[in-house]
């Protein structure tokens, strides 16, 4: 018995299934007007927009985290004195332009 009922719930998932396509399919045949291309242009475009902004903001947050970091790391490191400590470890110091004389 639960083989024939699942068989039965396989093919009202696929039925469903087939349905939904065919009313997509139906769906898509709609002709677009002038005015609903601009609207979707200026959506889109307010869209980039904000996916700009929203990117932006999020380079800002993990260049200040990485300052942060680098910071909080600096205070760790002035207490090792001496090379004998840590005589692997270096501290970088960003490199000044030389080629803008």
């Amino acid at each position: 018995m639960s083989t024939d009922n699942n068989n039965n719930r396989q093919g009202d998932v696929r039925y469903r299934i087939a349905s939904f396509m065919q009313a997509e399919g139906q769906a898509r045949r709609k002709e677009v007007t002038q005015e609903d291309v601009r609207t979707l242009r200026a959506a889109a475009c307010r869209l980039d927009q904000m996916l700009k902004e929203i990117a932006e903001a999020e380079e800002a947050r993990c260049v200040e985290t990485l300052r942060a970091a680098g910071c909080r790391l600096d205070r760790l490191l002035a207490g090792v004195t001496g090379k004998a400590a840590m005589p692997e470890l270096k501290l970088r110091r960003p490199k000044k332009d030389t080629t803008a004389r």
